[in-house]
C-alpha cells in the first residue's frame, strides 16, 4: 500500500508540475500576439486537478497506509498439546471431549507430531500465498499507474 502510495505520489506531483507549465495562449496572425485559448485553460484545469487528486491520494496511501505484508503470526499449538476441532476448525486441546467453540462432542486423542507438522506446513503455505497476493496486487497497481501515466503524457502530447 505505501509503494502504491508513493507511486502516486510521484505520478501526481509530476503531473502538478507539468500541467502548470502548460502554456494556455496561442498566437494571432492578426497582429495581437498571443491571446489565451480557452480549450487549453480548460485542459490545464482540468490537469491540475487530476493531478491534485493524484497527490492526494499518494500522501494518503503512503503515509498512512499499512504496510502490503501479511501479520505474521507464530503456530498456536507449539506445545504439540492441541488440535483443529472437526466441526469449526478452531483450536481445542487433545484432551478436550467438547469443543467450546461450537459445543459439539469430539473424541479425545493423544498428542501426535504429524498432525502438528501438518499443521505447520499448512500454514506456511496460507503464509507464502498471502504474501503472493500482496505482491500481486502491487504488481497490477503499478501498471494501472503507468497506464495513467500514459494517457495523460499521450493527451497532452496531442493537444499541443
Amino acid at each position: 500500500m505505501r509503494t502504491l502510495g508513493a507511486i502516486l505520489l510521484g505520478c501526481g506531483l509530476i503531473g502538478l508540475l507539468v500541467s502548470l507549465g502548460m502554456d494556455t495562449s496561442v498566437s494571432t496572425s492578426t497582429g495581437y500576439g498571443r491571446v489565451n485559448n480557452i480549450g487549453l485553460m480548460n485542459d490545464k484545469q482540468n490537469y491540475i486537478i487530476v493531478s491534485s487528486v493524484l497527490l492526494l491520494a499518494g500522501i494518503a496511501m503512503a503515509f498512512v497506509g499499512g504496510s502490503a505484508q501479511a501479520p505474521v503470526r507464530t503456530p498456536v499449538r507449539a506445545d504439540n498439546e492441541s488440535r483443529k476441532c472437526p466441526c469449526c476448525a478452531e483450536i481445542i486441546k487433545c484432551e478436550a471431549v467438547k469443543c467450546r467453540f461450537c459445543g459439539e462432542t469430539v473424541d479425545a486423542v493423544e498428542p501426535d507430531d504429524s498432525d502438528y507438522s501438518e499443521f505447520v506446513a499448512s500454514y506456511a503455505s496460507k503464509l507464502e500465498e498471502a504474501r503472493l497476493v500482496s505482491k500481486t496486487h502491487r504488481v497490477i497497481g503499478t501498471i494501472v499507474v503507468a497506464i495513467f501515466v500514459g494517457l495523460i503524457i499521450m493527451v497532452n502530447t496531442f493537444t499541443e
